[in-house]
């Protein structure tokens, strides 16, 4: 039986949770208050540990020497919802009997983690709970990447129909988020990726369980779905930035037929615009319908010959 979660009374030494079962010990922090520093320190963990959990940089890592293994990671804020792109890292300090986690805002999977502790599904050991928030994360990852590729689905549907519901700048718009969104998950999971690859094996036996090549397997799946993603919508971006082309080349066509054909008019008035002497049918009674005659011809030759030539 799991015993009850310890909440609030040390939230001043900033330890949001203790959960002690069989085995091991998971004590988690809010980084944001300094006293948990002091706290830490004071269950036995080094300098080296303070200084993962002190440390500004958010670069994903991790490492292990003389049976301490402890990293930095990425998840998703808590409650943050599937539209969220934005990543919260947190940071562990674990051995074989206990583990040390620290956040500096709300993560989505420690707090998965700690629900399940809560209703009696709680991690085997340390190195079990870090799988199980990685597998969440790809899960979060993967989630994500599906619904990007139903709105990049949508976006193609909406480029190959005869009748689109949206216009080209519309759909560039839409494209460019899922593309710039794309971009920000992948930037996310492949350290990831390539932690999991470089420091496996380095890492301790009783750190490598099970359920870590589960997560392994889940991350690297995650990360195929959104390279696949990326190359869906170059691809839609080349076909988007083909139609925009041939949208501009029609209208450049129509500007280009409207001003041969208003050319030889044009020339016609001016010729008959001059002051000069001598002007034909400047004396004549109809000599204004003659020269609207002429005009008019030549528009109609103009368009023969445009016609002839499979302009228009």
């Amino acid at each position: 039986m799991i015993p009850p979660l310890q909440e609030g009374g040390d939230r001043s030494h900033g330890r949001v949770w203790v959960l002690d079962m069989p085995g091991w010990r998971w004590t988690h922090y809010d980084l944001v208050t300094s006293a948990a520093f002091p706290a830490i320190q004071a269950e036995g963990w080094g300098e080296d540990v303070l200084a993962l959990m002190r440390d500004k940089d958010e670069t994903p890592r991790l490492q292990s020497q003389d049976g301490l293994v402890m990293g930095i990671l990425p998840d998703f804020p808590h409650q943050a919802g599937l539209e969220s792109r934005e990543a919260a890292y947190w940071r562990f300090a674990m051995r074989e009997d206990r583990i040390v986690t620290g956040r500096r805002s709300s993560v989505d999977g420690l707090y998965h983690a700690w629900q399940a502790a809560r209703e009696g599904h709680a991690p085997e050991s340390p190195a079990a709970l870090v799988d199980l928030v990685l597998a969440h994360f790809g899960t979060g990852v993967a989630q994500r990447a599906a619904a990007l590729d139903d709105e990049a689905r949508r976006i193609e549907d909406d480029l190959l129909s005869d009748e689109p519901k949206r216009g080209p700048d519309e759909s560039g718009r839409r494209l460019g988020v899922v593309r710039r969104d794309a971009t920000r998950l992948t930037r996310v999971v492949a350290p990831v990726v390539r932690l999991l690859r470089e420091e496996e094996e380095e890492l301790p036996d009783w750190a490598v369980e099970q359920s870590h090549e589960t997560a392994r397997r889940r991350i690297l799946s995650a990360l195929d779905d959104l390279r696949a993603l990326q190359e869906h919508g170059r691809a839609l971006q080349d076909e988007l930035s083909a139609r925009q082309a041939a949208e501009t080349n029609r209208n450049v066509n129509t500007l280009s037929v409207i001003t041969a054909v208003l050319l030889p008019p044009s020339l016609v008035a001016g010729f008959f615009g001059m002051n000069t002497g001598g002007m034909a049918w400047a004396e004549p009674e109809h000599g204004t319908l003659w020269a609207a005659g002429l005009m008019l011809g030549s528009v109609a030759v103009t368009l023969l010959l445009l016609r002839l030539r499979r302009v228009i």
